[in-house]
């Protein structure tokens, strides 16, 4: 998700540097193979799965900020409008964010490790991680646990949800009862 980039990256990016600590000692801080191995990770892996969901479901990976400008292609049926250039400057954000902050998480985390602090650099990824799963459960405006949930978007699709507010969880999607 957009709003969790920044701190998921940073904390593989760190992650990455504490795995290889001990090589890491007296390596220089951006010519080893081991800030390539990373950069290439997010090139080839992270950001293509990143961009593949941005595509595919936009209001979840944006955690419907843009709701319904950009999520909702019916929205100029009710009168609001949808940019769809929006899209590609997100995902251009998203792929330069997610290759800087990755690789910001793997030098702050060796500049801790030339330096001896092992558990200071153990502490950054541990501590994105907390920051991400706290995003994800609270959302980016504390309303994480109420938005999304069991209706749909798509016109016809059974549900539909009211433009300028997300949709609602419902208890049979958490508890698996009736609703």
């Amino acid at each position: 998700m957009l709003q969790v980039e920044p701190f998921t990256t940073f904390g593989i990016g760190s992650l990455f540097a504490v795995a290889a600590s001990r090589q890491l000692a007296h390596e220089a801080r951006l010519t080893n193979p081991y800030f390539l191995t990373t950069m290439l990770f997010f090139s080839l892996f992270f950001v293509p799965a990143v961009c593949y969901l941005l595509v595919q479901h936009p209001g979840w990976e944006t955690m419907f900020v843009f709701y319904p400008y950009l999520v909702d292609m019916d929205a100029p049926l009710r009168g609001y409008p949808v940019i769809p250039w929006a899209a590609g400057l997100i995902m251009v954000f998203l792929i330069l964010l997610s290759l800087v902050s990755g690789g910001l998480g793997f030098v702050a985390a060796h500049g801790l490790i030339r330096r001896g602090k092992l558990k200071a650099a153990q502490a950054l990824w541990m501590t994105a991680g907390l920051v991400t799963l706290g995003i994800v459960i609270f959302g980016w405006d504390g309303r994480g646990a109420s938005r999304g949930g069991g209706t749909s978007a798509v016109a016809g699709a059974g549900g539909g949800v009211t433009p300028g507010r997300p949709p609602r969880y419902k208890a049979s999607l958490l508890w698996g009862e009736k609703a």
